[in-house]
């Protein structure tokens, strides 16, 4: 590769780097978490741009939900974790506690 293009592929890896990248979520409230969110579409959800590794307890923080209301929470249908690192494009379902009889 000619010194000049090998100067330009690293000023750009340097840049993509600096970049801060963001990725969609598509995020479902049920139940009672739906009165948080003024306005919130059950039939549509929401999105949500958040960077790659962001977990799913600070996407909690960030839609102002208490944590301690959110009691099963489902990545792409599958039960998880408020640690787990999301990494784009995941459809995110959170559920309060459930009771019955």
């Amino acid at each position: 590769m000619h010194a000049d293009k090998r100067g330009y592929l690293f000023a750009f890896i340097g840049v993509h780097r600096r970049l801060k990248l963001t990725m969609p979520l598509h995020i479902f409230l049920n139940a009672t978490l739906r009165h948080y969110l003024p306005g919130y579409n059950p039939y549509q959800g929401l999105s949500l741009e958040v960077p790659p590794g962001t977990s799913v307890a600070q996407v909690i923080g960030r839609l102002g939900l208490p944590p301690q209301e959110v009691t099963l929470i489902m990545v792409d249908g599958r039960r998880r974790e408020a640690d787990f690192p999301l990494q784009g494009q995941e459809r995110l379902g959170l559920f309060p506690p459930i009771g019955g009889g």
